[in-house]
């Protein structure tokens, strides 16, 4: 009985912590949501600040941007989000490095025309000074 009654408290603290995100974990996570945010608003201020100065953005379709034209194709490109919901999403700390993956669904328009998207992300996010920035992406085919 007593060996029971030790290896459930055990069993239930190991899975909790496997589970567990660190406190850099979140923040990458909170960044990817005020990148979504960002998206749909099409907000200069949000794109800018958790874009890094060197950030390369990949899209699915093949175009590269720079920090510079990533902002200006979103805010004024032919694509408007309303909604994005990524699904399979994993964060890989790598140092001062973090790798995401996930799955992108989104509820469009393009040129006014409604459009559903899915295609796969990976992000690499930088911290610099105590902040994670989005320092490269890619979105690819699925």
């Amino acid at each position: 009985m007593k060996k029971t009654f030790l290896f459930f408290p055990v069993l239930l603290i190991f899975f909790f912590t496997s589970n567990a995100q660190t406190a850099d974990e979140v923040k990458i996570l909170a960044g990817v949501e005020t990148l979504h945010k960002g998206l749909i608003e099409r907000s200069k201020p949000i794109l800018d600040s958790i874009s890094a100065r060197e950030l390369t953005y990949g899209h699915s379709a093949g175009m590269i941007d720079d920090k510079t034209s990533f902002i200006n194709r979103t805010i004024n490109g032919p694509v408007k989000f309303n909604s994005i919901k990524p699904s399979n999403l994993s964060v890989s700390l790598a140092g001062n490095n973090a790798i995401v993956r996930y799955i992108f669904s989104a509820s469009a328009t393009n040129e006014g025309k409604p459009a559903e998207l899915k295609f796969g992300v990976m992000m690499v996010w930088q911290k610099t000074n105590d902040q994670w920035k989005l320092l490269a992406r890619q979105g690819y085919k699925l």
